[in-house]
């Protein structure tokens, strides 16, 4: 058995039940190790059939395993009742990191602990693609009714709940903000780790897919390709408010009445807002910030150049989006583990963040 301290059933927002069969006991009496692994694959395809939609018969884009491991606390045995937990410990492009709780029923502490990789690939040629949107908005809980079925709430949980009562969305800035400056007409990927990030906002926060509004100074005729560059790189789709002039005695009003237009439209929601200090996004946030003080939940601009302390009055400025989860994570919009996945996804797109770095961002936010 592992020495390690056991997690509990707070630790999980979601349990399956597993039957156990006279044929998973093993010589020494209990299920031997190999069947968790079949528990571990028959829980994680059951989220993703369920909650995710996704078609593992018919459907282009399908899961496979490129990961699992497990650690051992103390044994189960048949004719024991078992429900797995599960949670999301990390979501990347294509990737998604599960852990599995094994818990006999009515026990606290976990038997068994387990780590279970997904990769999201094209059926057709084996090539891995970005996680589907509804398989990232998907989230245990469908309805406030289904907490009568969900007995354990661990902390993970807590944020979802929330969001059921007050949807969170999205105002969003393209460039500088989501889409870094090119020579080409859109550049090889997003800025690290905006995909995470957006998409935990988006559903993770508990929104529903369709929160996310962008506003830009662009021309109409400018933010041609711009939704299927975003999709091509899994970042959250939404209305594009375009503007009709760069300058920002023009702009500024521009942007404040269009975000002031997202609002008085869904007068039931919060919205964090995203910029960055390349243009006028800080003035138009202070704006807006005075016009929905109690509708703003957190306004964080993207640092590209330097603004006066003025203007960094009721804003959150970041480096990168590495930073961003730690702000949101310290104003308790997200939770620890959504912060981590998010750094890691900024790390793997290619963020120079150390995973020390990771852990003092965290830790400076706590």
């Amino acid at each position: 058995m592992a020495d390690k301290t056991p997690v509990v059933r707070g630790d999980f927002e979601l349990f399956y039940p597993v039957v156990t069969r006279w044929m998973d006991n093993d010589i020494y009496g209990h299920v031997n190790n190999v069947t968790y692994y079949s528990w571990f694959d028959s829980v994680a395809n059951r989220y993703l059939i369920e909650a995710g939609g996704l078609d593992i018969h018919g459907g282009d884009i399908v899961a496979y395993v490129v990961h699992s491991s497990c650690d051992y606390f103390s044994p189960v045995a048949y004719p024991q009742h078992i429900e797995v937990g599960l949670r999301v410990e990390h979501l990347g492009r294509s990737s998604v990191r599960y852990g599995l709780g094994i818990f006999a029923k009515d026990s606290p502490k976990a038997a068994a602990l387990g780590e279970f990789v997904h990769v999201f690939v094209d059926r057709r040629d084996n090539q891995s693609v970005p996680i589907p949107t509804s398989i990232v908005a998907a989230r245990p809980l469908a309805t406030m009714d289904e907490l009568a079925d969900c007995y354990y709430v661990g902390p993970a949980m807590l944020g979802r709940i929330k969001a059921y009562v007050t949807e969170t969305g999205l105002v969003s800035d393209l460039d500088k903000t989501v889409i870094p400056p090119s020579d080409e007409e859109f550049p090889e990927a997003p800025y690290p780790g905006v995909t995470a990030l957006y998409r935990e906002i988006e559903s993770g926060a508990g929104s529903e897919v369709g929160d996310v509004h962008y506003v830009t100074a662009r021309q109409p005729e400018m933010i041609e390709g711009v939704t299927e560059w975003l999709e091509l790189h899994g970042v959250p789709v939404g209305p594009i408010e375009t503007g009709v002039s760069g300058y920002p005695w023009v702009a500024r009003p521009e942007k404040v009445r269009d975000i002031t237009s997202i609002m008085e439209a869904n007068p039931e929601q919060t919205f964090i807002l995203l910029g960055d200090t390349s243009h006028v996004d800080p003035d138009a946030f202070r704006d807006i910030i005075e016009l929905y003080p109690d509708r703003v939940r957190a306004a964080l601009v993207h640092f590209v150049k330097g603004i006066s302390e003025e203007l960094r009055e009721g804003l959150h400025l970041y480096n990168n989006h590495a930073e961003a989860a730690a702000i949101l994570f310290g104003l308790g919009e997200i939770d620890e583990s959504a912060a981590r996945s998010i750094m890691e996804s900024a790390q793997e797109e290619g963020l120079g963040i150390s995973n020390q770095e990771i852990e003092n961002l965290l830790a400076a936010h706590r």
